[in-house]
């Protein structure tokens, strides 16, 4: 039976080396875009709770804001446009 020398094994541990730090920064883009989708997820169930609290509640937003008829989110208003 044939066995291993010691330059075969340092061989074999540094290819893996090399193909594990190639792959590392593929593994840390992958988990920013993750984060993104998520954040973005996040921010969609907000926008849609208000949304809902709004239409349950006579458009009276949470916090008692709520906008006169007329102004929108994206007019220059008192809101700074952050509520549809």
């Amino acid at each position: 039976m044939r066995k291993f020398t010691l330059i075969e094994l340092l061989v074999v541990v540094a290819i893996i080396g090399i193909l594990v730090s190639m792959l590392l920064p593929a593994i840390s883009k992958a988990r920013a875009a993750t984060k993104a989708a998520v954040c973005t997820s996040n921010q969609k169930q907000i926008g849609i709770a208000i949304m809902s609290y709004s239409s349950s509640n006579n458009g009276i937003y949470p916090y008692g804001l709520s906008i006169p008829a007329g102004q929108h989110s994206g007019e220059n208003n008192k809101y700074g446009g952050l509520v549809p």
